[in-house]
């Protein structure tokens, strides 16, 4: 059905790259995380289209200097506290805002629903008319043409439901990208009327096949964020925005997986992604995605002005509290294990909670190297790009080698586990003998089982390369796969069986 492979297959934007939302400053104030401060009068117009610092000559080659980071990594990340924005107005431009730009006219989106409706606990509340009907991941706007379109909105990847009720800000881990996202609009087509609207269909549809090869991962689940940025990065330049066909520097060539990560733990970072690479103010970097159909500096100000206000309604989020009963007597066992074994790099919780925003060095941490140092999101040249940009004029990327130690709110929820979601339960976070080399997983959220905390698996003995049916192997996770790795993470290994299931009783409270 058309509405089925529109709304499963062209959501493939991951949007805002706040997916890979997991934060470092390893000397960062305690105080650091409470956001709220004004900017210093050098930036008292943050907002404006210009780009002083960036060069006349456009992004550098990846052999030049890089004039933002030291020519050895630094984790110790700079810090700045953010703007202050208006958390409702934030709310109401997330779920009916045109940050997108771009999209499918409305008409044929609504000729592809083949009028079945949507239905009432995965609408949203305070939608505006245009949005009052549709499903909460894809937002209908009026385009600068005067087109009304329905595109994907940052809710798609960062926003999924718990047995049917949508939690804004759990990350979907089942989202299926294992399909180019241009075949849906092949279809859509012929069901497009108007020279207005075939106009704003072909800009939609030529930037989704310009980026469909980096848009696709083979496993359910697994996420192209960092390579969509970075690809979307190529084709603008970075002091004017405008868009090329043609990339202005090397493209990707490897679609590195990440798992999408809870947005309610915004309000305690500091910088953003899972390198911990993005410092500065991060509206900005929240809104990267708009990049597929904003063009010019000074729409592009607009929507970064409306991300102060974004930012601060993800900063309102809390974590949905664990659902079953809690083992008291085994929860304040698991506490004192806790912090005595995991609240260095991951805080503490209760009433003075605190959270250390600490970058792990990649051989001390071992879990899959790829995300950080491969072709992709954190690569020199794209760094460059980044900090020569637009983008880059109140924030930065920092050239930082190694994972941040993420909050662990709602960490019941946030199964599969690890930057690359190569774990399905806590457990095998706590004891790397019980992580399967290859697995299926069910992709229903229903099945969600919060007793584990996690998804039900079955370990298989073989992985890709002996199935030969796509549709089949789409639903197996193959851990010797590029970027999919379940190794490292063993500080818990030396814990006894029974001190690891205290440990896991106490992860339920957070």
């Amino acid at each position: 059905m058309l509405m089925k492979q529109f709304t499963h297959l062209s959501l493939w934007l991951v949007l805002f790259c706040s997916c890979q939302h997991e934060h470092d400053s390893s000397t960062a104030p305690k105080d650091a995380g409470e956001m709220g401060e004004v900017i210093p009068d050098s930036e008292s117009n943050p907002e404006s289209g210009e780009n002083e610092d960036s060069p006349d000559s456009g992004v550098q080659t990846e052999e030049s200097p890089d004039s933002t980071t030291e020519n050895e990594p630094d984790n110790d990340i700079t810090y700045d506290k953010q703007r202050p924005g208006d958390a409702e107005a934030g709310y109401d431009y997330l779920i009916n805002g045109d940050y997108l730009g771009c999209g499918i006219p409305k008409g044929a989106y609504t000729i592809s629903q083949r009028g079945q409706s949507v239905s009432e606990n995965l609408k949203l509340p305070g939608r505006n008319d245009l949005n009052a009907d549709l499903i909460y991941e894809v937002n209908a706007f009026e385009t600068d043409t005067g087109v009304e379109v329905v595109a994907p909105n940052c809710l798609s990847c960062h926003a999924t439901t718990i047995r049917g009720d949508v939690t804004i800000g759990l990350g979907n881990p089942n989202r299926d990208f294992s399909v180019s996202p241009a075949l849906p609009l092949e279809a859509l087509r012929f069901v497009v009327f108007g020279a207005d609207n075939k106009a704003a269909f072909d800009r939609y549809k030529e930037r989704t096949q310009i980026i469909a090869d980096t848009s696709t991962t083979p496993v359910i689940g697994a996420n192209p964020a960092d390579a969509v940025a970075a690809l979307l990065f190529t084709h603008h330049d970075p002091k004017t925005l405008a868009w090329s066909d043609a990339p202005l520097i090397d493209p990707p060539t490897d679609v590195i997986p990440s798992d999408v990560p809870p947005l309610w733990n915004v309000k305690k970072k500091e910088t953003l992604y899972y390198a911990g690479v993005g410092a500065g103010h991060h509206n900005r970097m929240m809104m990267i995605a708009s990049m597929m159909c904003v063009d010019d500096v000074t729409k592009a100000a607009e929507i970064a002005d409306k991300f102060v206000d974004v930012e601060a309604y993800l900063e309102t989020l809390e974590a949905p509290p664990y659902p079953q009963d809690i083992n008291s007597e085994l929860s304040a066992q698991g506490q004192a294990i806790f912090e005595n074994k995991c609240a260095t790099c991951h805080g503490t919780y209760g009433e003075n909670e605190t959270y250390p925003n600490r970058v792990i060095p990649l051989d001390e941490i071992g879990t899959d190297p790829d995300l950080a140092t491969s072709d992709a999101f954190f690569r020199s040249i794209y760094r460059q790009w980044y900090n020569q940009s637009f983008y880059g004029k109140i924030s930065h990327f920092e050239d930082v080698e190694g994972y941040i130690a993420p909050p662990l709110d709602g960490i019941w929820a946030t199964a599969p586990y690890l930057h690359n979601g190569s774990v399905p339960t806590l457990e095998g976070v706590l004891d790397s003998s019980k992580r399967p080399t290859y697995y299926r997983r069910s992709d229903n959220s229903y099945d969600y089982d919060p007793s584990l905390p996690g998804y039900p698996y079955e370990e298989l003995t073989e992985g890709h390369a002996a199935i030969s049916n796509p549709l089949d192997r789409k639903h197996v996770y193959d851990t010797t796969l590029k970027g999919f790795s379940n190794s490292g993470h063993t500080f818990a290994d030396d814990l006894t069986a029974d001190e690891r299931q205290a440990l896991i009783e106490y992860l339920k409270t957070l």
